[in-house]
């Protein structure tokens, strides 16, 4: 919201002029309140989009966006390709205000994204994550299933507890992808989790 960036460049500016400790405002006093201004702008939208954007206190009229950091698990459910099977995964999803990245494992391959964004649809009012990623098969599976690119668009549930959607890849296969919130252990080990998981088929390929 714009207003409330001149409403903190505006505190920070009187309140770097009370620092100052001038009473009247003179073109020196003022070119040093706007640089103590800066300065306090800078250091607060640091620490906002860091951590601050986390606070309750911000949701849902500041910060529109859920929390996702964290460690997601589920499935992958291809609907064409080799592997119809559900696929067992465990994801990473590192953010703060305005940056995302998705990790993703299967016994199989691990997956990066490399450009991510979560939104809140002015429409319908939705919470989306979507991403793109570059996905690189473990070596032992890598004749039958080459490195590959490919883009999810993912609904978040109205408790930030739930994502589920779509994805498709450049090599012509789609499918669904649904994850739940899970403790951070989890991600700590992905190949323990999945390798508790049930089997994948014999592709296990997105």
């Amino acid at each position: 919201m714009p207003w409330i960036l001149v409403v903190v460049i505006l505190l920070a500016f009187f309140g770097a002029h009370e620092l100052e400790g001038d009473q009247e405002f003179t073109r020196g006093s003022v070119i040093a309140s706007l640089d103590g201004a800066v300065t306090i702008t800078t250091l607060f939208g640091f620490i906002f989009g860091i951590w601050g954007w986390r606070c309750g206190i911000f949701r849902h009229w500041l910060v529109l966006v859920p929390d996702l950091s964290g460690c997601w698990t589920g499935t992958i459910k291809p609907v064409d390709g080799v592997s119809p099977e559900e696929i067992a995964t465990v994801v990473n999803l590192r953010q703060s205000l305005l940056q995302t990245s998705v990790s993703v494992w299967t016994a199989k391959l691990k997956s990066a994204s490399f450009s991510a964004d979560l939104y809140c649809d002015e429409g319908s009012g939705e919470r989306r994550l979507t991403y793109s990623y570059a996905a690189w098969p473990y070596l032992s599976n890598r004749d039958g299933n080459p490195i590959h690119e490919g883009t999810a668009l993912l609904t978040v549930a109205a408790d930030a507890t739930l994502l589920a959607g779509k994805y498709w890849t450049d090599r012509r296969t789609r499918g669904e992808i649904e994850l739940r919130k899970r403790s951070s252990h989890e991600c700590k080990d992905p190949a323990a989790f999945l390798s508790a998981a049930p089997l994948e088929g014999p592709g296990g390929t997105d």
